[in-house]
């Protein structure tokens, strides 16, 4: 797949936008990683909340599989909670801390050549930035979140899907496997390379492609959401 008339660039899958064990989702890093592959991703970021963790996890993986930019991109990320409500990191390596305050996050992303994106900005009981991500110099927005409903993803597009500034992204938030790459972006890229993924990001170089999940993929993540809260060894985040 090409972009416009240059035929160098390279179109692959990438869902940007994944929970694992680190926080509250239900795959293992490597389970992650396995899903990706069958359904031939070739960029990842898992996010968890407040860590980096679930990155560093799979980035050590990756290594160890001889995966990371021969087969796969991991971009190191987390899911920020902030005052105003979440913001997502994509940074070229893992950080080992980070401040919550918005504006001091968004200043300290900048210093770290961090990418920064508001995750479905409209779904606020979900945290979502709402009308912040109109003032804010942030990155990218997810236009589309597989996990949030119809109307704040439809509020989104006709919010931001018109700025020239951003970045457009759709993701699948996936909190179990299934979710996992149900939602994706187009990505055009000169090489599969984590350098390579930062500029195509930079340069709005992504194509966001939505998509939804099906109705027992749905029963099944709620099932998770309860199981996850009745049980002492769930609670990690």
């Amino acid at each position: 797949m090409l972009l416009g008339d240059d035929t160098s660039l390279l179109g692959v899958k990438g869902d940007l936008h994944i929970h694992s064990i680190f926080s509250d989702g239900k795959p293992s890093p490597l389970e992650v990683i396995l899903v990706a592959l069958r359904k031939k991703l070739r960029v990842i970021s898992i996010t968890d909340h407040n860590s980096f963790k679930g990155s560093s996890e799979a980035l050590r993986i990756a290594k160890n599989m001889g995966l990371q930019d021969n087969y796969l991109v991991i971009i190191p990320g987390a899911e920020i909670r902030t005052s105003i409500g979440e913001i997502i990191l994509y940074c070229h390596e893992p950080l080992e801390s980070f401040p919550t305050d918005p504006y001091e996050l968004l200043d300290y992303s900048a210093q770290h050549q961090c990418f920064t994106v508001a995750p479905h900005p409209y779904d606020l009981p979900r945290l979502g930035i709402g009308t912040n991500v109109l003032k804010l110099p942030i990155n990218g927005v997810e236009v589309f979140n597989a996990s949030s409903p119809r109307v704040s993803n439809m509020r989104a597009m006709k919010k931001i899907g018109v700025l020239a500034d951003k970045t457009l992204l759709a993701n699948s938030d996936a909190h179990i496997p299934e979710y996992i790459g149900v939602a994706f972006n187009i990505l055009f890229l000169e090489e599969l390379s984590l350098e390579a993924v930062f500029t195509a990001l930079r340069k709005k170089r992504v194509v966001p492609v939505p998509g939804s999940p099906q109705f027992i993929d749905i029963i099944k993540r709620y099932s998770w959401s309860i199981a996850r809260r009745a049980n002492p060894a769930y609670q990690r985040y």
